[in-house]
């Protein structure tokens, strides 16, 4: 069995936000969208959309959990589960100078099982701190959480 350290998933994601395709698949992402000038809200909204439509949930095989980079996340297999769709997520907001981190929840026992980012947002001349799961239904808004038992940010 193979299994990711939270320690893999930063690493992929401070190699990719230098990474000039995925800084320019954020940029394009955002001047689509038509998002005025320094509204990092609106950035960080577009990015979430772009992820979460692009993007489908699927499992890995049973007894593997495989930590794939974010361009072969957004690029080649357009699927992923949480820490794909997490590291994928992160690094084209870091791509941008949105800061980020990982949060790691707990949602079932006492075993963490799901991971989701939280965007560093400039409000106001502070930072808010959003959660940005999308792994989520459509259903539910940026900034969601799901209910957990315990959690770690990273």
């Amino acid at each position: 069995m193979r299994i990711w350290r939270i320690g893999d998933a930063k690493r992929l994601i401070e190699k990719a936000k230098y990474n000039p395709l995925i800084r320019s698949i954020a940029v394009q992402v955002i001047k689509r969208r038509k998002v005025p000038h320094k509204d990092y809200l609106g950035q960080v909204r577009a990015i979430f959309d772009f992820v979460r439509s692009r993007v489908k949930y699927i499992k890995d095989p049973v007894g593997y959990d495989n930590l794939s980079s974010p361009i072969r996340t957004l690029i080649y297999t357009e699927a992923a589960d949480c820490e794909d769709f997490a590291v994928a997520l992160a690094s084209l907001l870091e791509s941008i100078g949105i800061p980020t981190k990982l949060k790691l929840v707990a949602t079932r026992g006492p075993r963490y099982d799901h991971i989701y980012v939280l965007a560093g947002i400039p409000l106001d001349g502070k930072v808010k701190w959003m959660p940005l799961d999308a792994t989520l239904a459509r259903t539910k808004p940026m900034g969601y959480e799901v209910s957990y038992k315990k959690a770690r940010v990273f």
